[in-house]
């Protein structure tokens, strides 16, 4: 299984995702996503 960390996913700017790595940790954390 391959796993992105919060600092790769921030990395890709991706227009979904927040606009730093704590916002994107924040996001993860507030989702429940099972691998950041």
């Amino acid at each position: 299984m391959n796993t992105i960390s919060s600092a790769e996913l921030f990395a890709m700017q991706l227009p979904c995702l927040p606009k730093s790595k704590q916002g994107i940790e924040y996001q993860a954390k507030k989702g429940c996503w099972a691998f950041v």
